[in-house]
């Protein structure tokens, strides 16, 4: 009786077991050609069964906001403040995020036992003179990672 007692106790006192842990990845923009005058002003990506574990890289002069909600929806958003801080190239976006995902990327909207489900991530960037090019997997990259990257020395 004693032993089935402190077994028990044991028990409840040991750690539960680990959650899965998904796989982390840093999210890229690219893949865009901007016009000699173009200048990147802003951008929004929603998201679909991704976790916003931290914001890598903030371009000098931007905001950025990310997180999910309590259901799978999500959003990383940034905006240019000032007009000298808008990006005249796409590399101030690379490796701006650190995620997880918990399954396959799907790159496109599905419909799965009659639920429409969507796309992983989807949204567009926003160009000085109005015009708006659409981000999808076509234009974003993941790079496995376990942290954000160290800052540039």
């Amino acid at each position: 009786m004693q032993s089935l007692f402190l077994s028990a106790l044991l028990a409840a006192a040991a750690p539960a077991a680990e959650e899965p842990q998904g796989r982390l990845y840093l999210l890229s923009i690219g893949g865009i050609e901007l016009g000699r005058e173009e200048r990147v002003t802003g951008f929004g990506i929603a998201s679909w069964g991704v976790d916003w574990v931290a914001l890598c890289r903030i371009p000098t002069g931007w905001r950025l906001r990310a997180g999910r909600d309590a259901t799978s929806q999500g959003l990383i958003e940034g905006e240019s403040t000032h007009g000298a801080t808008r990006l005249g190239d796409l590399g101030p976006l690379r490796e701006i995020a650190l995620v997880r995902l918990w399954g396959p990327v799907q790159a496109r909207p599905k419909r799965e036992a009659g639920a429409l489900l969507p796309a992983t991530f989807a949204g567009s960037l926003t160009l000085s003179g109005g015009r708006r090019v659409k981000l999808d997997m076509a234009r974003l990259r993941l790079s496995r990672a376990k942290a954000c990257p160290a800052p540039a020395k």
